[in-house]
């Protein structure tokens, strides 16, 4: 059913269908084609129907009344689309439908593997390997002797000293306006008066020089540790008569959030209704700011897949398979988009583990061999196991690191590889949505791309990049 004329298309509700009781209709998406005729808005919005009869024979499409205000005219006015009859076959084996992509999945947060792992490159790991049989050598020799110290003094003043950063995290929770230059104001700006602000920023430089002093403290260390107590039970008692001071605010500012956050419809809603278009947006700014929850990255791909955009499905589900390769619906969403040829197979395909997951495996069971090695020689055959088994779990991870770090794309929609990077340069080739190809440079909004033996030029709207 289209709609055209004049007027905001957006604000233009669907219509009311009483459909026959020997079909059943399901909203299948809503187009909208906006354009401008004199001055005025107007466009063309279509709605879609899928309607599965219950059996052979004639279908009735019900008639359609859809009233509207004239602006022109003043006054309201219906228009109508008259019943009409299709004739319903037998279905045969040729007739199959696509299928729909599963639920959806629920969002969490970012699983305790990638808060462990994340940000940890392979050089850092290279370096956990390492540690332990440096320090497993190391545990043999003599060690020397030291004079015992006096810590009781060195424990008051650093107690002090840690009674201050806290009060100081407490007025000040951005830890870059903690900085040597920026305290004063920082602490002023939080309700404190300026002497005590600067006493402040001086104590807390002095505490900080300290620290590399002499384990012996003098006379004027123990000035510093009194100073140091003072300015605690100055800056205690004052803490609270901000804290009781700035509660109100802080009890306004979820309701403001959760007031702002209910005004638009979760994209979930969105996908429910058939808004899929606006679903996808919504799922595409989550997936940007929690990139590692593949449930984000799944929504977008379900989305892309039921407006038809298979090639952006592929990319939003290879994605969420690389965060979460086991996962059964994932897998499932999978099958709905095969990859178009053999060689898009290989470069898309996920491995039912993870690089981290390996390279942790290796790093407790490296840890744990050589501990056991140090601490319990007679078994030393029995660690040496353990020792080998860590380092293949971590070989295989930095080569499935290695491997899914390579610079791969999935072809968005149907495009064309050209010699050059212009869009009059001769047509090398062509790829199909959904396929994959090697990234090789870019430049100016084109990427040099190799598909198999060909390499050929295209936009960067035409691929989105994928990353292990």
């Amino acid at each position: 059913l289209a709609l055209a004329g004049e007027g905001n298309t957006a604000l233009w509700p669907p219509p009311e269908v009483k459909w026959p009781h020997n079909a059943r209709a399901y909203v299948d998406r809503v187009e909208e084609q906006v354009t401008t005729t004199d001055g005025r808005v107007g466009g063309v919005k279509t709605f879609r129907y899928l309607v599965v009869a219950d059996s052979a024979g004639p279908l009735t499409l019900p008639a359609v009344r859809y009233s509207y205000y004239d602006l022109a005219a003043r006054a309201y006015h219906t228009t109508e689309v008259p019943a009409a009859a299709l004739p319903v076959s037998p279905g045969g084996d040729a007739g199959v439908s696509a299928a729909l992509p599963p639920p959806l999945l629920e969002a969490t947060s970012s699983s305790l593997l990638w808060q462990l792992t994340r940000g940890v490159s392979t050089v850092a790991w290279l370096a956990i390997f390492l540690g332990p049989p440096i320090l497993a050598l190391l545990w043999g020799r003599p060690r020397r002797r030291t004079a015992p110290r006096t810590t009781t003094q060195v424990t008051g003043l650093r107690a002090a000293e840690e009674k201050l950063d806290a009060l100081v995290r407490g007025l000040v929770p951005d830890p870059d306006q903690r900085s040597r230059t920026g305290l004063a104001a920082a602490v002023r700006a939080a309700g404190a008066d300026g002497d005590t602000a600067a006493r402040i920023a001086m104590v807390r430089e002095r505490l900080l020089a300290r620290r590399y002093g002499p384990p012996e403290l003098s006379a004027e260390d123990l000035d510093l540790m009194a100073e140091v107590e003072e300015l605690v039970r100055t800056l205690g008692g004052s803490l609270r008569g901000w804290r009781g001071r700035g509660a109100p605010a802080l009890l306004i500012l979820p309701l403001l959030a959760g007031s702002l956050a209910s005004q638009a419809p979760p994209p979930e809603t969105l996908y429910e209704t058939g808004a899929l278009r606006a679903a996808a947006e919504g799922f595409t700014r989550r997936a940007e700011l929690e990139p590692s929850v593949a449930a984000h990255w799944y929504n977008l791909g379900a989305a892309y897949y039921r407006l038809g955009a298979r090639g952006r499905a592929t990319a939003a589900w290879v994605q969420a398979s690389r965060l979460a390769p086991r996962e059964p619906t994932i897998n499932r969403a999978l099958r709905l988009t095969p990859a178009p040829d053999s060689r898009s197979a290989r470069l898309l395909w996920s491995p039912p583990i993870r690089s981290e997951e390996l390279l942790l495996l290796g790093g407790v069971v490296w840890i744990a061999g050589w501990l056991g090695w140090s601490f319990r020689p007679q078994w030393r055959d029995r660690w040496l196991v353990l020792l080998v088994f860590a380092v293949v779990s971590a070989a295989a991870g930095i080569g499935l690191r290695a491997w899914q770090q390579r610079p791969v794309a999935v072809v968005l929609d149907q495009t064309t590889m050209r010699l050059s990077p212009h869009g009059r340069a001769p047509a090398v080739g062509s790829l199909e949505a959904g396929g994959a190809v090697r990234m090789l440079r870019e430049d100016r909004g084109w990427v040099l791309v190799r598909a198999g033996p060909a390499e050929g030029w295209v936009t960067a709207e035409a691929i989105a990049a994928i990353s292990g």
